[in-house]
Protein backbone atom coordinates (compact mmCIF):
# COMPACT_ATOMS: atom_id res chain seq x y z
CA UNK A 1 0.00 0.00 0.00
CA UNK A 2 1.55 2.99 -1.15
CA UNK A 3 -0.23 5.01 2.10
CA UNK A 4 2.34 2.99 3.98
CA UNK A 5 5.29 3.95 2.38
CA UNK A 6 4.70 7.28 3.22
CA UNK A 7 3.92 6.78 7.17
CA UNK A 8 6.92 4.55 6.96
CA UNK A 9 9.83 7.33 5.84
CA UNK A 10 11.12 8.15 9.01
CA UNK A 11 14.69 7.45 10.54
CA UNK A 12 16.57 6.11 7.82
CA UNK A 13 14.30 5.83 5.32
CA UNK A 14 14.12 9.50 4.89
CA UNK A 15 16.88 9.98 3.34
CA UNK A 16 15.55 8.32 -0.27
CA UNK A 17 13.69 11.60 -1.51
CA UNK A 18 11.62 9.97 -3.94
CA UNK A 19 11.87 11.35 -7.48
CA UNK A 20 8.97 8.76 -8.51
CA UNK A 21 7.54 5.89 -7.83
CA UNK A 22 6.60 2.56 -10.13
CA UNK A 23 4.15 0.24 -8.83
CA UNK A 24 2.77 -2.72 -10.57
CA UNK A 25 0.21 -4.10 -7.98
CA UNK A 26 3.02 -6.41 -6.43
CA UNK A 27 6.52 -4.51 -6.75
CA UNK A 28 7.10 -1.37 -5.79
CA UNK A 29 10.26 0.45 -7.20
CA UNK A 30 11.65 3.90 -6.40
CA UNK A 31 13.67 6.60 -7.93
CA UNK A 32 15.19 7.91 -4.73
CA UNK A 33 17.61 11.24 -5.03
CA UNK A 34 20.15 9.83 -2.83
CA UNK A 35 20.18 6.04 -3.31
CA UNK A 36 19.23 5.45 -6.47
CA UNK A 37 17.26 2.58 -8.00
CA UNK A 38 15.85 1.08 -5.12
CA UNK A 39 13.04 -1.75 -3.99
CA UNK A 40 10.52 -0.91 -1.17
CA UNK A 41 9.69 -4.61 0.78
CA UNK A 42 8.78 -5.25 4.36
CA UNK A 43 8.88 -1.37 5.32
CA UNK A 44 12.18 -0.50 4.10
CA UNK A 45 14.34 0.31 1.12
CA UNK A 46 16.65 -2.21 -0.68
CA UNK A 47 19.14 -0.90 -2.96
CA UNK A 48 19.03 -2.41 -6.72
CA UNK A 49 22.28 -2.81 -8.33
CA UNK A 50 22.50 -3.40 -11.68
CA UNK A 51 25.59 -4.32 -13.43
CA UNK A 52 28.13 -1.81 -15.47
CA UNK A 53 30.94 -1.05 -16.25
CA UNK A 54 32.95 1.08 -14.24
CA UNK A 55 33.04 4.55 -15.56
CA UNK A 56 30.85 5.70 -19.50
CA UNK A 57 34.05 6.67 -21.10
CA UNK A 58 35.70 3.71 -23.05
CA UNK A 59 39.55 4.63 -24.48
CA UNK A 60 40.18 0.87 -25.88
CA UNK A 61 38.60 -2.64 -25.64
CA UNK A 62 39.22 -6.22 -26.74
CA UNK A 63 37.12 -9.02 -27.04
CA UNK A 64 38.27 -12.99 -26.98
CA UNK A 65 36.19 -16.18 -26.16
CA UNK A 66 33.41 -14.26 -24.25
CA UNK A 67 34.65 -11.77 -22.70
CA UNK A 68 35.14 -8.24 -23.17
CA UNK A 69 37.51 -6.22 -21.24
CA UNK A 70 37.60 -2.19 -21.21
CA UNK A 71 40.47 0.22 -20.67
CA UNK A 72 38.69 3.48 -19.17
CA UNK A 73 41.71 5.84 -19.91
CA UNK A 74 43.26 8.57 -21.69
CA UNK A 75 45.57 10.89 -22.96
CA UNK A 76 45.89 14.90 -24.23
CA UNK A 77 49.11 15.58 -26.76
CA UNK A 78 50.74 12.42 -24.77
CA UNK A 79 50.31 13.38 -21.72
CA UNK A 80 48.51 11.86 -18.79
CA UNK A 81 44.65 13.07 -18.01
CA UNK A 82 45.24 11.41 -14.76
CA UNK A 83 42.26 9.45 -14.73
CA UNK A 84 40.91 6.67 -12.73
CA UNK A 85 42.90 3.11 -12.98
CA UNK A 86 39.30 1.62 -13.50
CA UNK A 87 39.06 -1.25 -16.34
CA UNK A 88 35.84 -3.25 -16.34
CA UNK A 89 35.31 -7.02 -17.94
CA UNK A 90 32.13 -8.31 -19.17
CA UNK A 91 31.69 -12.11 -19.24
CA UNK A 92 28.81 -13.64 -19.20
CA UNK A 93 26.58 -10.67 -19.03
CA UNK A 94 28.31 -9.41 -15.55
CA UNK A 95 30.30 -6.79 -15.04
CA UNK A 96 33.72 -6.85 -13.12
CA UNK A 97 35.42 -3.66 -11.92
CA UNK A 98 39.26 -3.85 -11.15
CA UNK A 99 40.17 -0.68 -9.52
CA UNK A 100 43.49 -0.40 -9.14
CA UNK A 101 43.50 2.35 -6.90
CA UNK A 102 41.69 -0.07 -4.40
CA UNK A 103 44.52 -2.32 -5.43
CA UNK A 104 46.92 0.50 -3.71
CA UNK A 105 48.72 0.23 -6.94
CA UNK A 106 47.98 4.10 -7.99
CA UNK A 107 47.83 3.23 -11.85
CA UNK A 108 46.18 5.94 -13.55
CA UNK A 109 45.16 6.49 -17.57
CA UNK A 110 44.94 2.72 -18.95
CA UNK A 111 44.84 3.27 -22.68
CA UNK A 112 45.23 -0.18 -24.19
CA UNK A 113 43.92 -3.45 -23.07
CA UNK A 114 44.36 -6.73 -24.30
CA UNK A 115 43.24 -10.06 -22.97
CA UNK A 116 45.50 -12.91 -23.24
CA UNK A 117 44.44 -15.89 -25.72
CA UNK A 118 46.34 -18.27 -24.42
CA UNK A 119 44.26 -17.83 -21.04
CA UNK A 120 41.28 -15.43 -20.79
CA UNK A 121 41.83 -15.02 -16.93
CA UNK A 122 44.78 -12.89 -17.62
CA UNK A 123 44.62 -9.34 -18.73
CA UNK A 124 47.37 -7.06 -20.01
CA UNK A 125 47.01 -2.90 -19.45
CA UNK A 126 49.07 -0.04 -20.87
CA UNK A 127 49.62 2.90 -18.50
CA UNK A 128 50.72 6.58 -19.42
CA UNK A 129 52.03 6.23 -15.95
CA UNK A 130 53.12 3.18 -14.51
CA UNK A 131 54.05 0.75 -17.15
CA UNK A 132 52.44 -2.76 -18.40
CA UNK A 133 49.48 -4.02 -15.63
CA UNK A 134 48.85 -7.51 -15.59
CA UNK A 135 45.41 -8.36 -14.10
CA UNK A 136 44.56 -12.29 -12.92
CA UNK A 137 40.70 -13.29 -12.08
CA UNK A 138 40.02 -9.50 -11.57
CA UNK A 139 43.44 -8.79 -9.38
CA UNK A 140 46.59 -6.98 -10.32
CA UNK A 141 49.20 -9.55 -10.06
CA UNK A 142 52.12 -7.61 -11.50
CA UNK A 143 52.91 -4.07 -12.72
CA UNK A 144 56.23 -4.17 -15.23
CA UNK A 145 58.37 -1.41 -15.21
CA UNK A 146 61.97 -0.44 -15.32
CA UNK A 147 62.72 -2.41 -12.39
CA UNK A 148 61.44 -5.28 -13.60
CA UNK A 149 61.73 -5.67 -17.19
CA UNK A 150 63.21 -3.92 -20.00
CA UNK A 151 60.81 -0.90 -20.15
CA UNK A 152 62.57 2.50 -19.47
CA UNK A 153 61.07 5.55 -17.94
CA UNK A 154 59.69 8.47 -20.49
CA UNK A 155 62.72 10.36 -21.56
CA UNK A 156 61.22 13.85 -20.94
CA UNK A 157 59.53 13.04 -17.52
CA UNK A 158 61.40 10.11 -15.28
CA UNK A 159 58.30 10.19 -12.86
CA UNK A 160 56.20 8.59 -15.90
CA UNK A 161 56.79 5.20 -17.89
CA UNK A 162 54.51 4.96 -20.81
CA UNK A 163 53.06 1.99 -22.55
CA UNK A 164 50.89 2.51 -25.13
CA UNK A 165 49.51 0.20 -27.45
CA UNK A 166 49.41 -3.89 -26.97
CA UNK A 167 48.89 -6.24 -29.82
CA UNK A 168 49.41 -10.02 -29.64
CA UNK A 169 51.24 -12.18 -32.67
CA UNK A 170 50.24 -15.35 -34.15
CA UNK A 171 52.73 -17.18 -31.37
CA UNK A 172 50.62 -15.37 -28.54
CA UNK A 173 53.13 -13.03 -27.77
CA UNK A 174 52.20 -9.86 -26.34
CA UNK A 175 53.91 -6.66 -28.14
CA UNK A 176 53.50 -3.30 -26.79
CA UNK A 177 55.13 0.25 -27.28
CA UNK A 178 57.41 2.03 -24.67
CA UNK A 179 56.65 5.52 -25.67
CA UNK A 180 59.35 8.11 -25.77
CA UNK A 181 61.89 5.88 -24.93
CA UNK A 182 65.03 4.06 -26.46
CA UNK A 183 63.23 0.57 -27.02
CA UNK A 184 60.01 1.64 -28.34
CA UNK A 185 59.15 -1.61 -29.29
CA UNK A 186 59.12 -4.49 -26.57
CA UNK A 187 57.84 -7.95 -26.63
CA UNK A 188 56.84 -10.52 -23.25
CA UNK A 189 56.57 -13.70 -24.47
CA UNK A 190 53.69 -16.21 -23.86
CA UNK A 191 53.72 -16.84 -20.72
CA UNK A 192 50.91 -19.42 -18.37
Amino acid sequence: NLNNISKNMEGDNIWIKPIDIAYDGKDIFIASYYRGLVEWYNDYWHPITISTPAQNTVWRMDWKKGKLAIAHGGHSDWRPLWLSGKSSVLQKNKWEIIDNFLDKKSVSDLIDIKIAPYDTSIVFATSLVKGLVKIKNGTICNIFDNTNSPLQKFELDTQRLATMSLDCDINQHLWLSNYSSSKPLLVLTKTK
